[in-house]
């Protein structure tokens, strides 16, 4: 499960990259196909849902925010939250 999603709290950018599968990725309301190798680069303020296609979509995300120091997300870290938090669009 990938929410919908922007990073307008916190203003990291990400790079998505697809090693295996395929999906779509929707972006401000286009839906953009993606298969292996293929990488998309998403600004913080832009609306992002992943959907994998029918075999699934085995997927590299990396995220910073220019000029900052990387903190690492609570979901990320072993115990932390579940839920993504911040940022979530419904």
């Amino acid at each position: 499960m990938y929410p919908k999603h922007t990073h307008d709290h916190d203003g990291q950018e990400e790079v998505y990259i697809v090693l295996d599968g395929e999906g779509e990725m929707t972006l401000n309301g286009e839906t953009v196909r993606m298969d292996k190798d293929t990488w998309i680069r998403v600004g913080p303020s832009v609306p992002r849902h992943v959907e994998p296609g029918p075999g699934g979509m085995r997927m590299l995300v990396i995220g910073g925010v220019p000029g900052g120091v990387y903190t690492a997300p609570a979901p990320t870290e072993l115990g932390g939250p579940e839920e993504m938090g911040e940022g979530v669009v419904e």
